[in-house]
């Protein structure tokens, strides 16, 4: 009689099954697929530029997901780990290609969230100015503020003209906001 482990699907780990005094065992591929219905790497293609892009679900920020019925998973730390092992507490996988629908694993890398935060501040992927989600100006209300300001009116005068306040202006004309423009 063989002896074996088979994939629990429910609490996602391996059990010891027999049927008949048969043990069953299931390779990877079998086990990938009784949890989320699919092999891991059916999802994925390799584009021009080396990345190997999830094509199944993505989050809102294009993230791969996997596993959505039972304990949802990104596809980037899922390949990270089938390639490397387990992430250590505290840290998360980094993409080196600025792609976040990339599983290829060389170019995932550990980090922490200050080093990511800085990868995006470094290759200026962080939403600035109108593209920033609360932004109540566009780049062209921004010069016309600093162009009204530099003809002599005043702050409180601009502010009444445009959805912010006279601090806000303020904080415009001195470089201290909207800095890239």
């Amino acid at each position: 009689m063989s002896t074996g482990m088979l994939y629990d699907s429910l609490n996602c780990g391996m059990l010891n099954l027999s049927f008949d005094g048969v043990k069953f065992m299931r390779d990877e591929s079998t086990r990938q697929r009784a949890r989320f219905g699919k092999p891991f790497d059916s999802y994925l293609v390799r584009s021009e530029t080396g990345c190997l892009l999830w094509t199944g679900k993505t989050d809102k920020d294009g993230y791969g997901r996997r596993g959505v019925r039972i304990g949802e998973k990104r596809a980037h730390r899922h390949a990270y780990t089938l390639a490397n092992g387990s992430i250590p507490d505290g840290l998360l996988v980094r993409h080196t290609c600025d792609t976040p629908a990339c599983c290829e694993p060389q170019h995932l890398v550990l980090g922490s969230q200050l080093e990511n935060m800085k990868d995006k501040v470094e290759r200026d992927r962080q939403a600035k100015g109108s593209k920033g989600g609360k932004a109540k100006l566009t780049d062209d209300m921004v010069r016309e503020i600093r162009d009204l300001y530099s003809s002599g009116m005043t702050q409180k005068d601009i502010a009444a003209m445009f959805p912010v306040t006279q601090s806000s202006v303020s904080l415009i004309v001195m470089r201290k906001q909207w800095t890239h423009i």
